[in-house]
């Protein structure tokens, strides 16, 4: 009470969508609706004309915690090959695709054996600085180019 704060922001820099939030359409097709959450990660990250060099056709990903396959589902919507980690069951859409390999085993101690990963993603119900420390690891390893996690 008695307190008023005041904020503005610099035409410039500010978020493209109404009111900050970008309003995305659950795919029918998506298993969960964590599908959302990775893409708008792709529209606030990287911008529009950089999309078909970072989220091209043939790239490999890794998905760590990934059932029932939210994330897994935006890598292969872009015709991306997907390493899917996690002890429970993938949607079986996205095995059908061809594009997912599904490896039943906990993404902590998942190591690649392809140096040809682009992309890392990470949605695991973990303990921040365990999560942190793990997108680290695949970082300074250069197991992987970019990474996209969420901390929870």
């Amino acid at each position: 009470p008695g307190c008023c704060y005041v904020g503005y922001s610099f035409s410039h820099n500010n978020s493209p969508f109404y009111m900050g939030i970008p309003r995305l359409r659950f795919p029918a097709d998506a298993p969960s609706r964590s599908t959302l959450k990775l893409e708008e990660a792709f529209h606030v990250f990287i911008p529009a004309d950089e999309w078909e060099e970072r989220l091209a056709s043939g790239m490999h990903a890794v998905d760590l915690g990934a059932s029932p396959g939210g994330w897994s589902y935006q890598l292969v919507k872009r015709s991306m090959l997907v390493h899917s980690v996690d002890n429970g069951p993938m949607a079986a859409s996205l095995m059908e695709t061809g594009q997912v390999t599904h490896h039943r085993v906990d993404g902590f101690k998942f190591e690649p054996t392809s140096s040809k990963i682009y992309w890392l993603v990470c949605d695991m119900v973990e303990k921040p600085a365990k999560v942190t420390n793990l997108m680290i690891q695949w970082l300074v390893k250069g197991w992987c180019r970019a990474v996209i996690f969420n901390l929870k």
